[in-house]
């Protein structure tokens, strides 16, 4: 036998058994699971050939059963040692507390003592075994199944446990073509506890099941290592049946975490519930889930019926999640609690969701999101539901179908935003970036082939809305409407964005706003370059070039008042500069050129125009016109 790294880990010397790397987040899970790993691989009886003695470690209390030759050997802790005839003699069931089975009856008989129990052959149920443990539980399955027998209505295993609960390997068979379904639908595995202990479960796979394969409640830890599911949700002809045929469910557990698991469910393929109690933490690294027929990949929530006090503190989700039907990752409060998620980190890869790839719908701060999303059918990340201090940095794509009003990124009623990364709309997606009532927002991102805005700047519709400090740096292509466009008042912004073949405007503040300072580069729009109406107190520079299009370089219309522009504008298909009713503007050292129209026009009741030092040339018309009675035009040279 020789000792080798798994998934999760080291593996023990005398059983394979996995323990927690030094390198993940120690905790008091962790530091349980691996006390528990080493104490089942010193207590677990050693079988294999007299010949192999050396390569297993003598532990205090060990045993070593040579299977040619019947020798039994006791560790001292330095050595093996021959074992005398008493010991020799002890009955093959019960040895050390370690209980043999091989019947549903002898299980049923053995779990409610706890002690290591180890199943020994295959064991079809034909009831549902149910018990009450009192002491601490390690139940041995691998390499065994229990199967569920055909027409067992039942749920399989039923464990309420005084003690933490270890079980390890095997497979449970829910033996779904067996049953009355979806007319009857029963939970595989069951586990209960008061509160106070743990639940460990390390290599388990559960297939075909007809409802939860594992329902976990009221646990002070759940720690599950290589879980393995497979619903086989092709075989399930109407999606509706699959409702309940979730994967690992857990409910009402202090701190939950979840490594390597691999699951195709019917419905979720992880789901936490808080309903009574608050959980803490959860953390699921590493694996994949998938869940192609009905729900989501991931999914934390407080449930429909939460007490007030329900909550889920925390969560960290770094995995891979593929082929949904719903979000790959969700969170969000059924239970209208109103209690916050204080820290969410969602990480990984989001692939073939059929609504976004990640939605917080409950409130959550301190959200931190790093994904790689491709072909997401709706939303690529949405923060809906409200709060302080986010962070989302998307890789993304849609999938080329998309029929919703789907965005790249969509924040929505947070303070405090970071938005990074490269979205891709694949021409369906409808906006880039959309910002909902935020405020303190920094942009730096790449977005393209959207049909509307690249980014969109919105309220919810109440009076007086407005958006405060708000930082761009972006590239944007390809965008059917405006590449920014802002139709809330913008408050102290500085946009420093390059927009290439935008459907309308470069860049369109449409409902005022002060103290802005646009720094663009703007090339082949279909209208203005970069468009102002209502703005107090704005700089603008940068470079506009229509190709030989646009209706202007740069409009001003509504009382904009206090600008100051220095750009280069050529090759538009009207004037350089256009202005409606706006005042208090100066122009200076900009170049003008290949224009349809004027350089510089203005007009209704712009007033106090400075246009000073600028230059231009192959212009339709070379000369400037003012509308203004108080206006400076001097030390220009158009052609």
């Amino acid at each position: 036998m020789t000792s080798n790294k798994g998934a999760m880990g080291e593996k023990t010397r005398n059983h394979g058994l996995r323990r927690s790397t030094n390198d993940d987040t120690v905790d008091d899970l962790t530091e349980r699971w691996n006390e528990t790993v080493e104490t089942i691989d010193r207590l677990l009886t050693v079988r294999d050939d007299e010949g192999n003695l050396s390569e297993y470690r003598p532990d205090k209390r060990a045993e070593f059963h040579a299977t040619d030759t019947g020798a039994i050997y006791r560790g001292t802790g330095s050595e093996w040692e021959l074992a005398d005839a008493e010991v020799a003699a002890v009955d093959a069931n019960c040895v050390n507390c370690v209980e043999y089975v091989s019947t549903e009856s002898e299980l049923e008989d053995a779990l409610p003592s706890g002690g290591i129990v180890v199943v020994c052959d295959d064991i079809t149920l034909t009831s549902t075994v149910e018990a009450t443990v009192t002491d601490d539980l390690w139940l041995i399955l691998r390499p065994y199944t229990i199967r569920r027998g055909d027409d067992v209505n039942a749920t399989m295993l039923d464990l309420t446990a005084s003690g933490n609960v270890w079980i390890e390997g095997g497979i449970v068979d829910g033996n779904r073509a067996g049953q009355d379904f979806p007319a009857q639908k029963h939970d595989e595995v069951v586990l209960s506890n008061d509160g106070t202990d743990f639940l460990f479960i390390d290599g388990l796979t559960v297939v075909d099941n007809t409802n939860f394969s594992v329902r976990a409640a009221g646990w002070m830890g759940v720690l599950a290592s290589d879980y393995v599911q497979r619903t086989h949700p092709e075989t399930i002809s109407n999606p509706v049946d699959a409702a309940g045929l979730d994967g690992f469910h857990v409910f009402d557990s202090h701190s939950v975490l979840l490594v390597n698991p691999d699951i195709r469910s019917g419905d979720d393929a992880v789901a936490v519930g808080a309903r009574t109690a608050v959980t803490k933490h959860v953390n699921i690294r590493g694996g994949t889930l998938s869940s192609p027929v009905h729900a989501n990949g991931v999914k934390l929530h407080t449930e429909y019926d939460a007490d007030p006090i329900a909550a889920i503190e925390t969560a960290v989700i770094d995995c891979q999640v593929y082929d949904t039907y719903g979000h790959g990752v969700t969170i969000v409060d059924d239970g209208d609690t109103g209690n916050p998620v204080e820290e969410v980190v969602v990480k990984g890869l989001v692939t073939g969701v059929g609504m976004d790839g990640a939605y917080l719908g409950a409130t959550c701060n301190n959200v931190d999101v790093k994904l790689q999303v491709a072909d997401a059918a709706n939303h690529m990340v949405n923060l809906d539901g409200g709060g302080e201090n986010a962070s989302v940095c998307v890789n993304g794509t849609h999938d080329g179908t998309v029929t919703q009003a789907a965005t790249g990124c969509r924040v929505n009623d947070y303070d405090e935003v970071v938005v990074s990364g490269s979205y891709d709309g694949k021409g369906v997606g409808t906006a880039g970036i959309l910002l909902q009532s935020v405020s303190d927002v920094t942009v730096r991102a790449n977005v393209s082939s959207f049909t509307d805005a690249g980014i969109r700047i919105d309220g919810s519709g109440q009076p007086d809305e407005s958006v405060e400090n708000v930082v761009m740096n972006t590239r944007i292509a390809d965008v059917g409407g405006d590449g920014v466009l802002s139709v809330v008042p913008l408050h102290t912004a500085t946009l420093d964005v390059q927009v290439d073949d935008p459907g309308n405007h470069g860049i369109n503040i449409n409902d005022g706003g002060e103290n802005v300072r646009l720094d663009a580069t703007v090339y082949d729009q279909e209208q203005a370059g970069i468009r102002l109406d209502s703005v107090e107190n704005v700089t603008v520079s940068g470079v506009i070039d229509g190709d030989g299009g646009g209706t202007n370089g740069v409009l001003l219309e509504n009382g904009v008042t206090n600008a100051s522009l220095s750009l280069v504008v050529r090759n538009v298909d009207g004037n350089g500069i256009t202005a409606i009713d706006s005042s208090h503007v100066t122009v200076r050292g900009c170049v003008l050129s290949g224009l349809a129209g004027r350089p510089v026009y203005a007009t209704g009741t712009s007033d106090y125009w400075v246009v000073t030092g600028n230059e231009g040339h192959s212009n339709g018309n070379p000369n400037v016109s003012l509308s203004a009675t108080h206006k400076t035009v001097a030390s220009n040279l158009f052609t």
